[in-house]
């Protein structure tokens, strides 16, 4: 008989508010990028950033409170273990940098990009609540049951993301060919956004378009190695923000009481201790 009480969860309605204004924020911020100064971009980053760190460190807090279940807490093992310090500083440093990018790449994005964006939410949440109901019949913690289905979530929804991105851009995305590598930048910087804050804007998004250009040029040229080598390049690009977008979404599945974990002490109590 299971035993195991259902883990606390976030709802629907509030998981898709939230993620339907991150989706508006992404589309005015990838609008907007490339016009407004350069505090804009800074803050619109450190916005982005903050869900996906939060992500990385509820899954952090979780791994490092199982792990210490293993030492007695007076020994050396876990006052070295029980720090928490180098993994959330990762996570912050690819949650700013991806970010930047991210935000970049949004000035470039067109209809079809937005639309796998929007096909995200839904996906993830599905995604989520399949795992959820997986590991609530195997696991006995409900913070674990949390966290792993918020895990396995993040990382098995950009996959899905990359698929439904492929089909449609096999369908509605015509391929072109370059013959030269200037050629397919320079076709790739006309649909580049005129850059009227930023100088740092203006220097990542002039190789923001080159990347993409050598990728269109590649594409292009690599269809002796078969059809589907340039939808390859193509959607190879989009795994990184489908990423941030699944790990984003996996922020507004944490349940709000799971928060204390992220900034409180390490605790394996079903419930984690306040924070004072």
């Amino acid at each position: 008989m299971n035993t195991t009480m259902d883990p606390p969860a976030v709802g629907y309605r509030p998981f898709a508010a939230m993620s339907i204004v991150w989706l508006a924020a992404a589309y005015l911020a990838g609008q907007y990028v490339a016009v407004l100064p350069f505090g804009f971009v800074v803050v619109s980053v450190f916005i982005f950033a903050v869900p996906i760190a939060i992500s990385g460190a509820y899954s952090s807090a979780i791994n490092q409170t199982r792990m210490m279940s293993y030492y007695k807490t007076s020994g050396w093992f876990y006052k070295i273990f029980s720090r928490r310090i180098i993994r959330s500083t990762l996570w912050v440093i690819w949650a700013l940098g991806s970010s930047f990018v991210m935000l970049l790449q949004f000035s470039t994005y067109s209809g079809l990009e937005w639309v796998t964006l929007a096909l995200a939410i839904p996906v993830f949440w599905y995604v989520h609540k399949i795992f959820k109901r997986v590991f609530s019949s195997e696991l006995k913690k409900r913070y674990v049951i949390s966290s792993f289905a918020i895990t396995w979530a993040r990382l098995i929804c950009p996959l899905i993301l990359i698929f439904i991105y492929a089909i449609l851009a096999s369908m509605f995305a015509a391929g072109k060919s370059y013959t030269s590598l200037a050629e397919a930048v320079a076709v790739t910087r006309v649909n580049t956004p005129e850059v009227a804050g930023s100088a740092v804007v203006q220097v990542a998004l002039f190789f923001v378009s080159f990347v993409d250009g050598t990728k269109a040029y590649l594409g292009s040229n690599l269809h002796q190695f078969g059809d589907h080598v340039p939808l390859f390049l193509i959607i190879l690009g989009s795994y990184m923000v489908f990423f941030n977008a699944s790990a984003t979404f996996a922020s507004f599945a944490i349940p709000r009481s799971e928060h204390r974990r992220i900034f409180g002490p390490i605790s394996d109590d079903e419930t984690p201790p306040t924070l004072t």
